[in-house]
């Protein structure tokens, strides 16, 4: 009998061994689960033995790290949806109290045609203002779902003056010159082909941004040139130019550097945050700097195709 009792006695101390190996790591991973369903992911499964439950405990601990990675990604993008609503209603709340209060007022000047006026007007600005806000906003839920590009051939030079006249008649209500430095061929325009649209957005936003910061009597200058298949365009004004602050937060989503004027002026913070994701989209750059006289300067370059027209 001896013989059996020893074997049933090995059987049972490698079936404990067996046992005690196994539900460790066993154990790490049901725990591991557990607080990956709680969404805690700050941990590590410290079970290294060079087998496969080791090599299966070291895949997961691989899994846990890319959850996380994707979690937090997620989280992120969540933070700013929710950063972006709270600032634009916060913004949105001061032009609409106004149109609120003064559209109150009005009922009680409606017999006083001066006064009424000036309402008429403030409840008209600050409802643009408003409507502004929400434009924004919108266009730039939109960019997060990448807009593709639509590129499309039109005359670069007419498409320029165009929008300096434009830009013109902006300037003239705050005693603004917007001058246009155009180094490109005047006897054989070139055509160049890319999105238009997006062109006029980026432009749009740069100048609107030297609108609020040139002072009256200032100039604005829109530089264009073309080297190679790239289109490069500078706007600089002359006003108070960017903080080292600004240099270094300019181009983020909600960034404002000054509250009180941005405020006043119903700005989002969108605006050159909007142009850096139009620019890189169509696989340009964008920069910002001070110019030599000290007014601010944003630059952009794209890639485009450029044909001379016969």
């Amino acid at each position: 009998m001896s013989p059996f009792i020893f074997i049933i006695l090995f059987t049972y101390v490698f079936a404990r061994r067996f046992a005690k190996s196994i539900g460790e790591p066993v154990d790490m991973l049901i725990e591991a689960s557990h607080k990956v369903q709680a969404q805690d992911l700050d941990f590590a499964i410290e079970y290294q033995a060079d087998n496969e439950l080791g090599r299966l405990c070291r895949a997961f601990d691989e899994m846990k790290e890319t959850l996380k990675e994707s979690l937090l990604a997620q989280w992120q993008t969540q933070q700013q949806h929710q950063e972006m609503v709270a600032a634009l209603a916060h913004d949105l709340k001061t032009p609409f109290t106004i149109i609120q209060g003064y559209a109150q007022a009005l009922l009680g000047a409606i017999d006083h045609r001066p006064k009424a006026e000036k309402y008429i007007r403030v409840i008209a600005d600050n409802a643009h203002r408003g409507g502004q806000l929400v434009q924004e906003m919108l266009y730039a839920a939109e960019l997060e779902d990448s807009q593709p590009n639509i590129p499309t051939e039109f005359d670069l030079p007419a498409f320029l003056k165009d929008k300096l006249d434009v830009y013109q008649g902006m300037g003239e209500d705050e005693n603004i010159s917007v001058e246009l430095e155009l180094a490109l061929s005047e006897e054989e325009p070139p055509s160049v082909r890319l999105d238009q649209g997006k062109l006029s957005r980026i432009l749009d936003n740069i100048i609107m941004n030297s609108l609020y910061y040139t002072p009256a009597g200032g100039t604005i200058t829109v530089s264009a040139r073309a080297k190679g298949q790239t289109l490069h365009i500078a706007v600089c004004d002359t006003g108070p130019g960017f903080t080292p602050q600004d240099l270094r937060h300019l181009f983020e989503k909600f960034y404002r550097g000054d509250q009180s004027r941005t405020l006043e002026r119903g700005q989002s913070g969108l605006g050159l945050y909007i142009v850096k994701q139009l620019v890189e989209a169509q696989g340009g750059t964008v920069r910002a700097y001070n110019s030599s006289t000290g007014g601010a300067c944003v630059e952009f370059s794209i890639p485009t195709t450029r044909r001379n027209n016969c």
